[in-house]
């Protein structure tokens, strides 16, 4: 095979390094054909860890970057990567893809939101470091490219979320502006999958009670409202007279109140659709638990909110296509 380095980035004592391999094999069928593979494979280095951050095969003729069926049946063996053993999460940093949403406010739809797309570690040392040291995005003069710099990052009661990221360039997109040395703070929740059992957990038995409940409160409907039983000794249809008025209004003031408490336990959960769609590390956090990040975090400059913010786990094992 052919290597060649490509490309060295340097930017924050991160050192980015790009290799791209090719590999050509001949083979007949029924003609010689050439068949060319490449791999670009993008080594992240900090100064806790060192990984593969990226992997992208290509493959001529093969369709959608994949090597074709019968690649391995001719003798050749599709590239693979190489998995590193997994570090100690508590000394690394937990890498987040962070979505910010300029002009986006809780509520409101905007048409002329702007989305910036930045890739970041949160380290054990309370810095949050972005992978690369800009940040682009698109206008109708076609791509930008702008530095963004590491902030600090808390965590308040393994619940609320805080960190900043600076810009130290004007930055412009449509009537949105960004001004030089602006810093912005990203505001959000988190979730453990501790704490999301947690709240399930107590809603069920909240729920279980109320329906327990519920039950003997049907069993009294049935008696006082069913149907009338003939009395043999006074030659009549009558109800049953085993009917407690003063017990049944009491279980209907506690069944109220357990419907209260479910709703309250309830409201406690977030719902699914409101959190990432994927748990990931996250430094600090006890046992090693993994987190989920809540959506629609809110974006400050100041004491003004100018946007809002997702993010989502990155994962070295999973395709490109989806760390981007």
């Amino acid at each position: 095979p052919n290597v060649s380095q490509n490309k060295i980035n340097k930017h924050n004592n991160h050192i980015l390094l790009l290799y791209r391999i090719t590999c050509s094999r001949s083979y007949t069928m029924p003609s010689t054909t050439s068949m060319t593979t490449t791999a670009l494979f993008a080594l992240y280095l900090t100064t806790e860890t060192c990984k593969v951050s990226a992997y992208v095969p290509t493959a001529g003729r093969a369709p959608r970057n994949m090597p074709p069926s019968n690649f391995k049946n001719r003798g050749a063996t599709a590239p693979t990567s190489e998995v590193l053993p997994a570090a100690d999460t508590e000394s690394m940093a937990a890498p987040w893809r962070i979505a910010l949403n300029i002009g986006d406010k809780p509520g409101y739809f905007s048409s002329t939101s702007w989305p910036i797309i930045t890739k970041c570690d949160f380290g054990s040392n309370q810095e949050i470091i972005p992978q690369q040291g800009d940040v682009r995005y698109t206008t109708r003069t076609g791509q930008v490219v702008k530095p963004i710099e590491k902030g600090k990052w808390s965590l308040e009661n393994n619940r609320k979320l805080s960190f900043d990221l600076s810009f130290p360039e004007l930055m412009s997109r449509n009537e949105l502006t960004i001004k030089a040395g602006t810093t912005i703070t990203c505001e959000g929740i988190l979730y453990t999958l501790s704490d999301l059992k947690v709240l399930n957990d107590n809603f069920y038995q909240a729920r279980d009670k109320t329906w327990e409940l519920g039950g003997e409160l049907n069993d009294l409907d049935n008696e006082r409202d069913g149907p009338k039983k003939w009395n043999d000794d006074k030659q009549q249809w009558e109800r049953s007279n085993g009917f407690d008025a003063w017990a049944y209004a009491k279980k209907r003031l506690q069944h109220a109140q357990l419907q209260n408490k479910q709703e309250q336990e309830n409201s406690k959960r977030p719902e699914p659709k409101t959190l990432s769609a994927y748990s990931g590390d996250f430094p600090g956090i006890q046992n090693k638990d993994q987190v989920f990040i809540g959506k629609m975090g809110i974006i400050k400059q100041g004491t003004q909110v100018i946007g809002t913010w997702a993010a989502e786990p990155i994962f070295a094992d999973r395709p490109v296509s989806y760390t981007q």
